[in-house]
């Protein structure tokens, strides 16, 4: 799972660069590929440590505490970014999308090293 987090956000990088739609188009879908099936796998990791009678509960805190910290604080970055980095010709900037991919690269480049530092240890 941690190796499919880091694939996908090693996968995004180029995405602000491209500007052909087709190129942006197969990047994104790839993307969007491999984010579609670590959903799966984080849900059934959810669900297979907790109590069955738990379960209803665990994976809604989860789902919450993915949107609280992930897709919210994302989306309010890249939306405060791109109202603030306005080029004085009007263009859309692609520095907010920059900014929000490098966070996503930094956080999967940490847990890429906890897995290694954890595998290290057993």
């Amino acid at each position: 799972m941690c190796l499919l987090v880091f694939f996908a956000s090693v996968l995004a990088l180029p995405m602000p660069f491209v500007e052909d739609l087709a190129s942006l188009l197969v990047v994104f879908g790839l993307l969007a590929f491999m984010l579609g099936g670590l959903m799966p796998l984080l849900s059934s990791a959810i669900l297979l440590t907790v109590k069955e009678n738990e379960r209803l509960v665990a994976n809604s805190i989860a789902t919450t505490i993915t949107l609280f910290f992930g897709l919210i604080p994302s989306t309010l970055t890249y939306g405060l970014l791109s109202t603030l980095l306005v080029p004085s010709n009007g263009e859309p900037s692609s520095y907010p999308m920059i900014v929000t991919l490098a966070t996503t690269v930094f956080g999967s480049t940490l847990l890429m090293i906890g897995l290694v530092v954890a595998l290290k240890v057993k």
